[in-house]
Order: structure tokens, then sequence, then C-alpha cells
């Protein structure tokens, strides 16, 4: 493995859920950067699939889909078989590395780290066949679709998220903008998908001040371009923290029953909402529905984020 010559062709086993996926995405830029000229291919599930796709910085991308008939699973890989990688490295930890008979590949992870964060265990997969610098480099894993922007400074608003669980309520959601657009003069920008179009809806009426919601309206590597322009991003504990998180924009997330510690923002300058203390589920009540993410009023948020708000946009 020391010797580069001999790596010609790699697979990355990547996962499912988009911001999954995302999580990646330094690995990916580690592969780019130590192997510019080998053919790296991708396997993925159908989520993430838009986020790499047409992107120039990869060969063949495999995609991966649940509930596959045998014959179509075995068909799969003996296609990735006949392609005698050099190199697999498995972000699932699967049985594909062996399968396939791959040269080179990750030993199985037996027992995941714990409280370590999700990006920095997948980084932590390539020190187990090289020595990576695992240092930030350039950001080739997203192909950013460019798409018109507000003139001016704004910030990036996405309340929704997968699971209910992990959505701040849409009224915490406008006031927030509210104090965003009147105290520092910022334009609001809504995004998220087709999911979350009632939710933007929501916020939409409860403000006093015009916003843009884009919601349902952009795709990924769009709202990608969006982000990387925008002052900071609001989010959930969704996708989007994770796009803002690799362009490195500041993140303020909201979280409920999740570990910051390892699915939480990774930008440079980030903060973390998350009141757990008064919720029963979380203190071990079982029988109970995690609430958690209810718990941080306006008034609650607002004192933790106003002091961060100033140190990133400067106080009137």
């Amino acid at each position: 493995m020391n010797d580069k010559k001999h790596i010609n062709k790699i697979l990355v086993v990547s996962l499912s859920n988009i911001g999954d996926v995302i999580l990646t995405f330094p690995v990916l830029d580690v592969l780019k950067r130590d192997f510019p000229d080998v053919r790296l291919d991708l396997f993925v599930g159908p989520k993430g699939e838009p986020l790499v796709k047409d992107n120039p910085a990869f060969g063949k991308i495999y995609v991966y889909h649940k509930n596959e008939p045998v014959l179509s699973i075995l068909k799969g890989i003996k296609e990735l078989a006949d392609e005698q990688y050099d190199l697999v490295v498995d972000l699932r930890n699967s049985a594909i590395p062996f399968l396939i008979f791959a040269k080179k590949k990750t030993p199985p992870m037996l027992v995941r780290p714990q409280g370590l964060h999700m990006r920095q265990q997948h980084l932590n997969r390539l020190g187990l066949v090289h020595r990576f610098n695992t240092e930030a480099s350039e950001k080739v894993s997203l192909r950013l679709a460019p798409v018109a922007v507000p003139d001016g400074k704004y910030v990036v608003i996405a309340p929704g998220s997968r699971a209910e669980n992990k959505r701040w309520p849409e009224q915490g959601f406008a006031k927030v903008a509210e104090h965003l657009a009147q105290q520092y003069g910022l334009k609001i920008v809504l995004v998220g998908d087709d999911n979350d179009i009632a939710i933007a809806g929501k916020i939409s009426k409860l403000m006093s001040v015009s916003i843009l919601d884009l919601t349902g309206k952009l795709s990924l590597p769009q709202v990608g371009y969006l982000m990387s322009r925008s002052s900071l991003a609001v989010v959930n504990d969704s996708a989007p923290l994770h796009l803002a998180s690799y362009l490195n924009i500041p993140v303020a997330a909201f979280f409920g029953p999740t570990d910051p510690g390892k699915y939480g923002p990774w930008s440079e300058k980030k903060i973390v909402i998350q009141n757990t203390s008064h919720c029963p589920a979380c203190v071990g009540d079982r029988s109970r529905l995690h609430d958690c993410i209810q718990a941080p009023s306006f008034d609650d948020a607002i004192k933790v984020l106003e002091p961060w708000f100033r140190e990133i946009l400067g106080g009137k």
C-alpha cells in the first residue's frame, strides 16, 4: 500500500442516507488528493446518488437498492469482482471487500468507537490501510450547481428533518428568523425537500418579514451552492446540517435525542442547542416518546445563540 504505483482502481463502499453520504465526503477528498490519477468508483444508496452523479471526480457509480432479488445482488457482486479493485475502502462495514476479492481492503470493524464523530470514524478507516494526512483538503466530492442567490447577506434555514423527533417547532424557527432579519439585517431563505414544504409554509405564515421560500425547488447541489454563499445556516439534525458542515459554513443546529458528539455539525464555527434534561425518554423511560426537541423555547435558545450570532455576524 505504500507503493502508490500499484493502485490503479479504488472502490469506496459508501452509505445510504443523504446525511451519512455527506459525512463520507472527507474520505473521498483525501483519496482524490493522494491518488489524483486513480479511478475512484463509488458504491452508494439511491438517496445519495444525486450528490455524486455526473461528478468528474468519480468513475463508476454503483447504486445499491435494498430488497433487490438475490440474482440481481449476485450479478452486482460479480460485476464488482470483475473490476479487480486494487483497494476497497468499506465505510459500510460490509462483506463486499471479501466477496469481490479486493487486493487491499479496510478490515472489518468489530466494535465501533464510542463518542467519536462519524466523520472522524470514517477518516480513521483510511488509517487502517495507509498513512494518510486527513487534514482538510480541496473539496471535490460535491459538485455545486449554480442557482440565483439573494442580493446582500442572507441566512439559510432548513427546518425539516426525516424524523419528527429531530424537528424543532416551526414557531421557534420563525422567531429565530425574525430575530436575524431585524437584528442583523439578514435576508431569510428556507430550504428543504418536498416533505418539508408544509413546514416551511407554516413558518412563512408566522413571519412578519418577507422571506424567500425555496423548499422543494432545489436539488442538493443547488442547496449547497446557496449555502456556500450564505452568512450561516440554522438547521435541525438533518442532511442540510452535514452539507453546511462540509462546506464549512457557520452552523446553528437544534438537536433532540441524537448524540451531537457523533452526528453534530463539524464546521469550524458551530453551535448546538439541545435540552434532554426534561425528556422522560432521554432519562430512561423507554415507554415515553422523545419530546426533548420541543424543550428549548425561543427564549432559551436565543440566550445561547445571541452571543454566537454577535461573534459570527457582528452586533448592531
